[in-house]
């Protein structure tokens, strides 16, 4: 089922005020749950195209960077909680290097370092339209008044 935005009491994961994902479940811890759309035309992220990488202190790296971190320090791959059913992934893999947590309050975590991910910095800009990110269809961002 789809419902409106009344049904979400936790925050969606973003970079740089993008969207990863422009639907989620309405309760992570039920994998039938009813899920919510977001907002028409908000900035997202479309993942389609994204490069692989590895996770390291919940960000998405190259893997010769990831080498180089983990080299420095000791990865840390334990998983804080179980994961929450989402739809931050695709065919390709995982949206970033966050998740949420399947317990209230759904949290947004940490995936364990050297999880495979696709790599935000290497995504299209879009907006959501009708759950899904489109390129091509972000949002206008207010301007402000112009002078001539």
């Amino acid at each position: 089922c789809i419902v409106n935005l009344s049904c979400s009491n936790y925050d969606p994961i973003k970079v740089n005020e993008s969207l990863l994902t422009c639907s989620r479940k309405c309760n992570p811890a039920n994998p039938i749950s009813c899920y919510l759309i977001e907002k028409q035309r908000a900035p997202c992220l479309n993942f389609d195209t994204a490069v692989l990488g590895k996770c390291y202190g919940g960000v998405c790296y190259t893997s010769d960077l990831y080498n180089t971190k983990a080299a420095e320090a000791e990865p840390n791959k334990t998983l804080p909680c179980e994961h929450g059913h989402d739809y931050l992934y695709n065919r390709n893999g995982a949206f970033g290097c966050k998740y949420y947590c399947r317990s209230p309050p759904h949290q947004i975590v940490n995936r364990p370092d050297d999880y495979p991910c696709l790599r935000p910095d290497t995504t299209a800009k879009g907006g959501c339209d009708g759950g899904y990110c489109k390129t091509g269809f972000q949002r206008e961002l207010h301007q402000g008044p112009t002078s001539e």
